[in-house]
């Protein structure tokens, strides 16, 4: 998660992507958010094992990302 966590961090808005990450396909068709997003549909099944985390669980690791410093990749990254 590190590697990953540290090129997220060069966005401006990075916080706000750890957040609201579940609703961001491909999140939804696998991920539970305790007591947030509703149950899967049993005719539409997620396709790996789901990742269940809560809101605290959530925060912690926002926490934890904060404390990592953002990658350097040469120059600002340009959304496209």
């Amino acid at each position: 998660m590190t590697g990953i966590s540290r090129s997220v961090r060069r966005f401006r808005d990075w916080d706000a992507r750890f957040e609201a990450f579940y609703i961001k396909r491909p999140h939804p068709a696998f991920t539970v958010i305790d007591k947030v997003t509703p149950p899967f549909d049993a005719a539409s099944p997620p396709p790996i094992e789901p990742v269940r985390v809560s809101l605290d669980d959530i925060d912690a690791i926002r926490a934890y990302v904060a404390t990592i410093e953002p990658a350097d990749l040469g120059r600002p990254i340009q959304l496209q």
